[in-house]
């Protein structure tokens, strides 16, 4: 909410989580530590198990996952049970008088075409760890973020700014 006083805005914040509390420096760091070392050993993690499953089995088995440790935070209406491991349904059944509002089901739509497109990626990333090794994969994977400056510059026409090109060529020394 704003209100202006004597001609200046003065901003009036309400917190977005109420009940939050600060995690203490150590919890925050350890946290960030542990989902970096997940996130940059993924490579050499599935570049081992390329040689025993398929790489459609192996990213099967990463989304069931994911998907399971996702179903407390669905989205649900009011008063709605969460849902069962078992039985997840996105859309509206016949003679459910309590279906997702027309916002809720655009976003399930979108979600489903960026869930195929996320699966179709780790499942190419998985099939070329078939064929390179894991530390060119993480660097092609890592490298197409800093190109995406130059990518939209070049298929769009989009214009970045002095900051982007900056950040991107920094990130970009860190890569190599």
């Amino acid at each position: 909410a704003t209100s202006t006083s004597g001609g200046s805005a003065v901003f009036e914040s309400q917190p977005l989580m109420p009940e939050a509390r600060l995690v203490p420096m150590w919890q925050a760091l350890f946290a960030l530590n542990t989902a970096a070392v997940l996130w940059g050993s993924q490579h050499a993690v599935m570049k081992d198990f390329v040689d025993f499953a398929s790489p459609s089995l192996l990213n099967a088995g990463r989304f069931a996952i994911a998907a399971a440790v996702a179903i407390p935070w669905l989205p649900r209406q009011p008063g709605d049970e969460p849902p069962s491991p078992l039985v997840l349904k996105a859309g509206r059944s016949e003679g459910d008088d309590a279906g997702p509002s027309e916002r809720a089901s655009a976003t399930w739509v979108l979600a489903r075409e960026l869930g195929l497109w996320t699966f179709l990626g780790f499942t190419l990333q998985t099939v070329g760890l078939q064929y390179t090794s894991a530390s060119r994969s993480a660097f092609l994977l890592y490298l197409n973020v800093k190109l995406v400056p130059l990518l939209a510059l070049m298929l769009y026409g989009e214009r970045s700014g002095a900051r982007t090109w900056a950040s991107a060529a920094l990130a970009l020394g860190g890569t190599a």
